[in-house]
């Protein structure tokens, strides 16, 4: 069994599905089910929290082998988790409306962040003095606000803005790179994540070259292999 932990909803990289043998699908979720198929392993999915997942407390007490839920690698992470190798892509972008003519953060009174996201933490470092930040804690409420005015720009991983412009049709984007990997405990996973290394070097290899037919805007199943690095 190869038990992971996410944080849901988050489409398209995690989310509730009944459907689906794990309750689960998205992005993160179709990419451990088909590690999990590499290793000869059943793949069950657990939901301990955003804090517990990302300063490593839901490894470390075992409620899961690893975490796999949209988590940015930086420098303050890794002082309480391992990493994978990247394995996804992921640009924080600016969200604005349509009809909206700014063409920078600078040029907007305000912006909504996911409070604790690498997003937060790069408005929180780059947003000009007169930029007002607005914290959240659900996805949903960020395009709320922007919906009801209450905010000029979300601010968030390209995933998510992405998803809402798919949903939508609404809005336009401004970019900022970034990397995905999947979470480990600092203790006693070092042979774990050596594997699924491994596991994710195949997948890179397999990966068709973006830009080709099988591109996705929304990644699913096996389109993970446009995004890897």
């Amino acid at each position: 069994m190869l038990t992971v932990c996410t944080d849901v909803p988050y489409p398209p990289m995690e989310y509730e599905d009944p459907d689906a043998d794990s309750g689960f699908t998205g992005f993160d979720i179709e990419l451990m089910r088909e590690i999990a198929l590499d290793l000869g392993l059943d793949l069950f999915v657990v939901t301990p929290g955003w804090d517990a997942i990302t300063s490593g407390l839901a490894m470390d007490a075992r409620h899961c082998d690893l975490s796999a839920a949209a988590i940015t690698i930086t420098p303050e992470r890794e002082e309480g988790v391992d990493f994978s190798n990247p394995y996804f892509s992921a640009d924080q972008s600016l969200l604005v409306e349509e009809d909206s003519n700014a063409t920078e953060m600078a040029d907007l009174g305000s912006v909504a962040v996911l409070s604790g996201t690498p997003g937060d933490l790069y408005v929180q470092d780059n947003a000009p003095d007169h930029v007002t930040i607005v914290s959240f804690e659900s996805p949903g409420d960020l395009y709320l606000s922007l919906e009801t005015g209450a905010v000029d720009g979300v601010v968030i991983d390209l995933v998510g803005n992405q998803g809402y412009l798919d949903d939508t049709g609404l809005g336009r984007i401004i970019e900022v790179y970034e990397r995905y990997g999947l979470a480990f405990s600092e203790e006693g996973s070092d042979d774990l994540r050596e594997e699924i290394n491994a596991v994710l070097a195949k997948f890179v290899l397999d990966a068709p070259t973006p830009g080709s037919s099988t591109s996705s805007s929304r990644p699913t199943d096996r389109t993970l292999l446009l995004l890897l690095v």
